[in-house]
């Protein structure tokens, strides 16, 4: 929903996000059949959930405050739109959010955050379901548990730099380096699991990326997703996190050792919520 993409890296972000597809078309395949219509919110050019759900019998709509996206979506044939006032009133058997919860923290204050929440919520079908695909919610306990992070000689200079943008812009608190860290040898850095988490997966995107990401927080708070649930009527009704494996081949560039908290850690999670 909020693509603030430099010329530089709209390719690097659009080519990683189109690797995803599959992963996203798991997320609503259980609950998209013929006639299903779904909401795809902050969809960006996601032409293959819009053809999966075509495919299904479905009718898709999409919404996105790119302009250059909702046009490139119409092309294609699909309906779409860049603000959900064009769509007030209606109703929808599947709302879907693929990576897009942490962009509204990250980019919204909670004012914001909550009322779009609750102008979604507003759209969906007595029996429809509100589908989550993002970055693993993490509970409170995950920014008071210390780990370790080892960092290769030759990245230590990179991994700075992320350090250093995502604590300027208030994603991380303070993290701790080894001694040895302006001379030789691997580095080890010390902070909260969550902290920790946040440069292990900024890290992976690669210096060009840093501009855009560095002002996103991957570590959603459980806390705040359940104000937005509880306070829009919603309940769970699936909750499950897991692994992505395809960040993993990019982090032996920068890391030499994962800690077990980091290396073991879900990396996405899918909920999917219904009216209470």
């Amino acid at each position: 929903f909020f693509f603030f993409l430099s010329v530089h890296n709209q390719t690097t972000y659009y080519s990683r996000m189109a690797k995803s597809a599959q992963d996203k078309i798991a997320a609503i395949n259980t609950y998209t059949k013929a006639g299903t219509r779904v909401l795809d919110f902050g969809s960006g050019l996601n032409l293959d959930v819009a053809e999966f759900v075509s495919g299904r019998g479905g009718a898709y709509t999409s919404v996105d405050n790119e302009r250059s996206v909702v046009d490139a979506m119409l092309d294609a044939g699909f309906e779409s739109h860049t603000d959900l006032r064009y769509i007030a009133g209606r109703e929808f058997d599947v709302i879907f959010l693929s990576s897009v919860l942490h962009e509204l923290f990250s980019y919204c204050s909670p004012l914001v955050a909550a009322h779009t929440f609750a102008d979604l919520a507003k759209l969906l079908a007595p029996d429809g379901v509100i589908v989550i695909r993002d970055w693993y919610i993490h509970p409170a306990d995950q920014w008071e548990l210390q780990t370790q992070l080892t960092v290769n000689e030759a990245a230590k200079g990179e991994v700075d730099q992320w350090l250093a943008a995502l604590q300027h812009n208030g994603v991380i608190g303070s993290v701790a380096k080894s001694s040895n860290w302006d001379r030789y040898g691997d580095g080890v850095l010390t902070g909260c699991v969550a902290d920790l988490y946040e440069a292990l997966y900024h890290c992976v995107w690669g210096i060009k990326s840093l501009e855009r990401e560095s002002a996103e927080r991957y570590a959603i708070r459980e806390l705040d997703l359940d104000r937005l649930v509880d306070n829009n009527g919603l309940r769970v009704v699936l909750s499950e996190s897991y692994h992505d494996d395809s960040y993993d081949r990019y982090f032996g560039r920068l890391f030499s050792h994962l800690s077990s908290e980091l290396r073991d850690a879900p990396s996405k999670h899918v909920l999917v919520f219904k009216k209470a």
